[in-house]
């Protein structure tokens, strides 16, 4: 593209992101003064239109931005600035907590309230977390509840049903028994180890599966709808919050998203139907060597330049909140 080319679909991105109109050169010329005709106008949009940023829609004579021209208006024309107008965040977001949970619950609301998009939060899976110490609490000699609390104040819990007999006494005993080795191993004793020790003594429900225990959190689903071209696959989609889950769940699994850095995805690589149409903004960060997300979804007529200013300053505010953690945490 040359300067004139670039100017003009910067002004037509700009025009439908905050009318939701297509717009002709005459308008362009009229309203937006860049100092062409509208016949130059009108050849630069033929030309972009051609190389597949711009299409025109059935209903007017204008254009509108293709999904290329989104992509184009994100990496190559819009100002990279840094935006210091989200001072008062810092009050929403409990910087001494070391629950990742009250953090990221904070965080989902507000990137929900100020973007005015859904927003969302994937915390780390707790497999490799470290245990701080555990419960069993006897249902019956056959069968025990188990409970466990990570580092991160996280809480895990699930069924067993015992191989041989076994009465509240020992039951009590082997918490006691554990809780020992937990401490006596400076609480290095990871979910998958209490995993493995339970499976030998009986047979686990799916209260500690790998693949689910990532904690998925999402702010102001309703406005999903509002921008679904299909209604009803968005309404099916979203019913069963795992399928949600699932794809922020592949994101954070893909190394090619280094973090603390905002990503845009638009839901047309999905492969999903429900996501055609809709954009997806977000951050992955790290907790002890485990990934999670952070992100906002919108329609791709969205305004990105304030949305990504929006999660880059919150990504850096969730970066300082895990540090200061971290530090809480080795120094509790």
């Amino acid at each position: 593209m040359n300067e004139r080319e670039k100017q003009i679909l910067n002004t037509i991105i700009n025009h439908y992101i905050k009318t939701g109109e297509s717009v002709g050169s005459r308008t362009i010329e009229k309203k937006y003064d860049i100092g062409v005709s509208s016949a130059t106008i009108r050849n630069a949009m033929a030309d972009l239109e051609d190389k597949g940023l711009i299409y025109k829609m059935h209903t007017s004579s204008g254009r509108v931005p293709t999904e290329k021209g989104y992509r184009t208006y994100i990496d190559e024309l819009m100002d990279d600035e840094k935006d210091d107008g989200y001072n008062d965040i810092n009050s929403y977001i409990k910087l001494k907590s070391k629950q990742i949970g009250l953090i990221l619950e904070n965080i989902t609301e507000l990137l929900s309230k100020i973007s005015k998009h859904t927003a969302v939060s994937l915390e780390p899976s707790v497999e490799k977390h470290k245990i701080k110490k555990i419960d069993m609490i006897h249902v019956n000699d056959r069968r025990a509840y188990v409970v466990a609390v990570t580092d991160l104040d996280i809480v895990k819990a699930a069924n067993i049903n015992l191989y041989n007999i076994t009465s509240e006494k020992v039951l009590k005993e082997a918490t006691r028994y554990v809780n020992n080795l937990i401490v006596s191993n400076n609480y290095s004793y990871t979910l998958q180890d209490l995993k493995n020790f339970l499976e030998k003594v009986g047979e686990l429900d799916t209260g500690f599966s790998d693949r689910n225990d990532s904690k998925f959190r999402i702010s102001n689903e309703p406005n999903l709808l509002l921008h679904s071209d299909n209604l009803i696959e968005t309404i099916n989609f979203i019913e069963d919050k795992q399928n949600l889950k699932n794809i922020f769940k592949n994101i954070v699994d893909d190394e090619k998203y280094d973090p603390y850095e905002v990503n845009i995805l638009f839901g047309s690589k999905l492969g999903i139907e429900a996501f055609k149409n809709m954009v997806i903004i977000f951050s992955i960060y790290e907790y002890e060597g485990e990934r999670g997300l952070i992100g906002i979804i919108g329609p791709q007529r969205m305004e990105y330049k304030e949305n990504i200013k929006l999660l880059n300053y919150v990504t850096d505010i969730l970066k300082q909140a895990i540090n200061s953690a971290v530090i809480l945490k080795l120094t509790s």
